[in-house]
């Protein structure tokens, strides 16, 4: 992920996400991915499991980045 100051330049103060918006989405995401995976082997839409999946990475890794900031 790129820092902050590469994408928003030296000396800018960008707002922090909170963890617990982070939280609840991943939380979210994984209800959802449980709902996604009820489904037959045969039927199940991969796709949106797939980017299901990279939503859930992309938070916890948000989360784990902006507390390292």
């Amino acid at each position: 992920m790129l820092s902050n100051e590469y994408l928003y330049g030296k000396g800018i103060n960008v707002p922090s996400i909170d963890e617990s918006v982070c939280n609840a989405r991943v939380q979210l995401l994984k209800q959802h991915m449980l709902k996604l995976l009820e489904v037959g082997y045969l039927e199940r839409d991969y796709q949106r499991i797939t980017k299901v999946s990279q939503a859930i990475h992309f938070w916890n890794k948000l989360k784990k980045d902006e507390s390292t900031d």
